[in-house]
């Protein structure tokens, strides 16, 4: 998953939401800012085991174990309040499933 500077400062404003526990924001955030590479970013996330539907019908998400380890690697702690234009650190690469 490659992602420009700006992708990755929406793909953490998406990673603090659902750290928060607010699947639809981090799914609206990811659309708004991403468009019709949204899916492709959440299925990576999913593929490499660092979220997992919480429901059948697929639509709400949550951050795994591994998931909030990635997250926190990222200086994105629980208390995170990113919003798109807003990068700390940068982005690192997600761990290979």
């Amino acid at each position: 998953m490659s992602l420009t500077p700006d992708e990755s400062s929406v793909l953490l404003a998406a990673l603090a939401a659902l750290r928060g526990g607010d699947s639809r924001r981090f799914q609206d955030l990811l659309w708004l800012g991403l468009g019709d590479r949204w899916g492709d970013v959440q299925d990576g996330l999913l593929a490499r085991g660092l979220a997992e539907w919480l429901d059948a019908a697929r639509t709400r998400l949550r951050l795994t174990g591994r998931g909030v380890e990635w997250v926190k690697s990222l200086g994105l702690g629980a208390d995170a309040r990113l919003e798109p234009g807003v990068t700390p650190r940068g982005v690192r690469s997600a761990p290979a499933a």
